[in-house]
């Protein structure tokens, strides 16, 4: 990106409330850069990492949660920072230093207005909840780009548009100077729409602040991220953050059957979208849920006073909540119910949320994110109906996180599934010993099988598995490098289910003569 002057962007954000008084004022700043850019050269980066400082880079200086960008500001300068954005002034640093009161909150706007990401021509829609995140996301993005509005996604399963496909992200809602880095270049491609996944822990971050949402959805809200949030409350205020920023002329998406939408619905002055599948006064409002064999559920949508057909091809009554989430985001965007309908029974669905992985066995295989015991639950009932012989669960969840939900996710796995495996996904500096004795807390021995490497666990429940049975692998939601201890791993669910059950075809099928032959030589 060419370099643009520090004082422009600084003339971009709002800095109103930020700068402190009685320390060095707003205008003496910008007078100090007068001075000094006629030897600076061109502002050409925003970062709060000293690490990623270049030539010509604007260093804001963050207290975060476990280090303090203040005690970077030498390392700045000496990577070419041509100035800072500070709370506490080096009198040392012969660089211009604007003093404010909170670096957290201005950080993001200075990335806004350096990458320019603030456009009006350019909708922009957040995503928040426990569950139902990214498909309900995905969806939207769906819909809008099948409609003809060029739409772009980030979140959990990476980054998309129409022109372009980029990788995979290390948080849900990346830190601000490479989220509204990546922006520009899904603008820069060509973009009316971008759809965001939005974490609680993003918006108590500020990670989300500079970005003007106009339409925001809520899709639930349960027991997840307690060890950071504190409480339920905490955890609800969190995500009622985003809908107090929505502007009058915005529209919430809220879920009616979801207590804490009450909270969303009283956070700012948005105009208001209920979706419902149990109050039929509720703006969309389906029923008459029947689901085939394929899993494609059918269902009436009430809308606007209208009744239509509706079908998506997932299984899931809490997909066809997502769904309503999605058409109502639409709905608020502009476009016609029965051409989102018509979409929606394409949906192609979202990788690691229901992902069905067909290679033509006689049994079913199902990966799904479910990190919750509520998405457990859900997962496990939507799928029951398929089973015609057992449903064989891989449990596992991630280490280094919230222990006390565990047990429950154990309770869960044997409450709706046949056969239980029990394995780890990725332990992280916790034991692993630990995650597992957590999990199984409440079982008893014979309600579950241990299999701790995750690999093993799958390969066995490929080869035991018979026609009728569904196996449910609780999975990791793309190819990932994961860690065990100071160990670095990479493991794909969907590849290596692919390789175990392909590895069974051949054995039983084209090749078993001469499996048959090897064996008795």
């Amino acid at each position: 990106m060419a370099g643009i002057s520090v004082e422009k962007i600084l003339a971009y954000a709002d800095l109103s409330g930020h700068v402190q008084s009685g320390r060095l004022s707003e205008q003496d700043f910008r007078r100090s850069l007068d001075a000094s850019l006629v030897s600076l050269p061109p502002c050409r980066q925003v970062s709060a990492d000293s690490r990623e400082v270049s030539a010509g880079c604007l260093f804001v200086a963050v207290r975060g949660l476990r280090t303090d960008g203040h005690r970077y500001l030498a390392s700045a300068l000496a990577q070419g920072a041509c100035a800072a954005v500070v709370e506490t002034e080096d009198p040392e640093l012969p660089i211009p230093q604007l003093v404010v009161s909170d670096t957290a909150s201005l950080y993001p706007l200075l990335c806004a207005a350096f990458y320019h990401t603030q456009q009006e021509d350019v909708r922009y829609i957040g995503i928040t909840g426990t569950n139902g995140k990214t498909t309900t996301a995905q969806m939207v993005a769906w819909l809008l780009n099948q409609n003809k509005v060029r739409t772009a996604y980030i979140g959990t399963n990476g980054v998309s548009h129409p022109a372009l496909q980029l990788p995979h992200l290390a948080h849900t809602t990346p830190e601000p100077a490479a989220l509204h880095r990546l922006i520009r270049s899904l603008l820069d491609a060509g973009t009316d729409c971008l759809v965001m996944e939005v974490s609680s822990h993003a918006l108590v971050q500020k990670r989300a602040d500079g970005i003007p949402f106009s339409i925001a959805a809520f899709t639930n809200l349960s027991h997840e991220h307690l060890d950071y949030h504190g409480d339920m409350e905490a955890y609800a205020s969190a995500k009622a953050m985003l809908f107090e920023r929505l502007p009058a002329g915005g529209t919430a998406i809220l879920n009616g059957q979801e207590p804490a939408s009450a909270l969303m619905a009283s956070a700012g002055p948005a105009a208001q979208l209920w979706y419902s599948l149990e109050d039929e006064t509720a703006d969309l409002f389906a029923d008459a849920l029947t689901t085939d064999d394929t899993g494609t559920q059918h269902f009436t949508l009430h809308y606007a006073g209208e009744s239509h057909a509706g079908c998506l091809p997932l299984p899931g009554r809490y997909n066809v909540e997502n769904a309503l989430a999605a058409l109502g985001v639409c709905l608020a965007q502009g476009v016609g119910i029965e051409s989102l309908l018509a979409a929606l029974a394409s949906f192609p669905g979202s990788p690691g949320r229901m992902q069905f992985i067909d290679l033509g066995q006689p049994y079913k295989v199902v990966i799904d994110f479910a990190h919750t015991e509520q998405a457990l639950h859900g997962l496990l009932q939507s799928l029951r109906p398929m089973v015609k012989g057992r449903l064989i669960l891989l449990l596992s969840v991630r280490g280094d996180r919230e222990r006390d939900k565990r047990s429950a996710m154990g309770k869960a796995a044997v409450g709706g599934a046949d056969k239980v495996y029990v394995t780890l996904k990725d332990s992280g500096l916790e034991s692993p010993q630990q995650i597992l004795e957590d999990l199984t807390l409440e079982l008893s021995p014979d309600q579950y099988t241990l299999v701790p490497i995750r690999q093993e666990a799958i390969r066995r429940a490929v080869a035991e598995a018979e026609a009728g049975d569904v196996i449910a692998v609780m999975g990791l939601v793309n190819p990932e490098s994961l860690q065990a201890g100071r160990l670095s791993y990479y493991q794909d669910d969907s590849a290596y289910l692919k390789a175990c059950i392909s590895e069974r075809l051949l054995r039983e099928g084209p090749w078993s003569d001469v499996v048959k032959g090897a064996i008795d030589c």
